[in-house]
């Protein structure tokens, strides 16, 4: 039903466009693209922002940004031995922070053509992270566990 890309494109005007009811839905306004674009030009060295595009019959219908870690060793392990092993297998883990991290501004709870069917995508979404990533972290509220 729905096909995947995991990019470091960010998104053209054009495809901003298609978000534009849902926009509205959520009680936004275009300048939330600005907010995004600072988030997806935010990367450093071994943290990278890539946009998840999800796509339906070949036309986009979901996008999110999804941040790609690696060296992560020392936010696990104080012990240097365990954590450069870590870092060492250089296995990167994808986080999708949702809602409820660090502040609502710089939540990314993505969006979706259809606002009806911001759930079904989102669990799409998800689906195809568990099935492409390792690793995979979601910051999101309580209440959406179940997704």
């Amino acid at each position: 039903m729905y096909t995947f890309e995991l990019t470091d494109k960010y998104l053209t005007s054009g495809e901003k466009d298609i978000f534009e009811e849902y926009l509205k839905y959520n009680g936004l306004d275009i300048s939330i693209w600005e907010v995004f674009s600072c988030l997806f030009n935010s990367g450093v060295k071994n943290t990278k922002p890539l946009l998840l595009r999800v796509f339906k019959d070949d036309n986009l219908y979901g996008v999110t940004i999804i941040i790609k870690c690696k060296k992560y060793g020392r936010s696990l392990f104080n012990n240097k031995l365990l954590s450069g092993l870590i870092n060492m297998i250089n296995i990167p883990f994808y986080l999708w922070m949702k809602f409820g991290c660090c502040m609502d501004m710089m939540s990314n709870p993505g969006f979706v053509k259809d606002p009806e069917k911001s759930e079904e995508v989102f669990k799409a979404m998800l689906r195809y992270l568990k099935e492409n990533s390792l690793l995979t972290f979601i910051n999101d509220y309580t209440e959406n566990s179940g997704l």
